[in-house]
């Protein structure tokens, strides 16, 4: 393969560790089961809802109505069983297709209640990613413990490729916001700030009517509309420009900390949460991980070999 496809297919298959993929399956898919499996009132309560708030979505789009009682249950449940067995790298190539497709009923079937969750996309899409790549469980997994494997395999593209994805996803997301900010309703007149500022003002205004939590900072920030111009700009900036960070690692690093900067600055003026992004989770397949954990191990749990000095007795 020569040409353009030939760096095309090099750039995907780009090699990276076994453990990278690894880390990632443990860290992202961790996060993503602890948020679903250790909460289940908030993804079943809605067995409860009157049957008249039902607005199907993907999946339920051609249901009759909501699923029974005990049919959302037990989905919940397989989720716990497969998405453990996903999380550990046990059986990987059974329960993590399943825990793939039946997180995306739970939380499909979650925003088809009247709102949707859209800091959840990202951790959906980047747990089907995983769960696509049996090659995540070679590595740091029971699957790879009971084949006897003491070591990580060598780099491959098989390692990278999800990486590569994962990536994607998240500059894609940044992008399709980015679009849909400068044609949607608002058009240009995003860029002037007043529209940014008004659509904070009524975020706030509403929360406080309703008793929910909202930032005291709005009421010093408001009058200054320069301040909101600067944020318009410098959202459209760092989302369109988000997918610069599938071509180097320097400009991915840059991404990842714009990006970060972004969402805690909207926390802190709006107190709009997205927690996988807040906590960093999303921009982890931005950073070579393995390298990051072991600092963090050597610092936490020093070997005495290595620290320890050995002393010629005298004489």
């Amino acid at each position: 393969m020569t040409g353009v496809l030939g760096r095309l297919d090099a750039w995907w298959y780009e090699p990276a560790p076994a453990r990278r993929l690894a880390l990632l399956r443990i860290f992202v898919g961790g996060w993503t089961y602890s948020q679903v499996a250790f909460r289940p009132p908030f993804y079943l309560k809605s067995a409860a809802y009157q049957d008249g708030l039902f607005e199907p979505m993907g999946m339920y789009r051609y249901l009759g109505g909501p699923m029974p009682t005990w049919l959302l249950y037990a989905l919940f449940g397989l989720f716990v069983v497969s998405g453990a067995g996903l999380v550990l790298g046990y059986r990987y190539r059974v329960t993590a297709p399943i825990a793939a497709v039946l997180l995306t009923a739970i939380l499909t079937y979650r925003n088809s209640w009247g709102m949707i969750f859209h800091h959840e996309n990202a951790m959906l899409l980047h747990f089907i990613v995983l769960a696509l790549a049996p090659s995540a469980a070679d590595a740091l997994s029971l699957d790879a413990r009971r084949r006897g494997a003491s070591e990580p395999p060598p780099d491959d593209g098989r390692y990278g490729w999800p990486i590569k994805l994962m990536i994607t996803v998240v500059a894609l997301t940044y992008l399709l916001a980015g679009i849909a900010k400068i044609f949607g309703a608002t058009g240009s007149e995003w860029w002037q700030g007043e529209v940014v500022r008004n659509w904070v003002a009524h975020d706030s205004l509403r929360k406080m009517v309703l008793g929910s939590s909202a930032s005291t900072v709005i009421r010093f920030l408001y009058p200054h509309t320069w301040f909101f111009t600067a944020v318009a700009v410098g959202t459209i900036i760092v989302e369109l420009g988000a997918p610069v960070a599938l071509i180097n690692q320097k400009l991915r690093y840059l991404v990842a900390f714009a990006a970060f900067s972004m969402h805690w600055s909207i926390w802190l003026i709006m107190r709009i949460t997205f927690p996988y992004h807040l906590f960093g989770i999303v921009y982890l397949c931005f950073f070579p991980v393995e390298k990051i954990w072991d600092r963090v191990v050597a610092w936490a749990w020093p070997s005495n070999g290595a620290t320890a000095t050995s002393t010629k007795p005298a004489g």
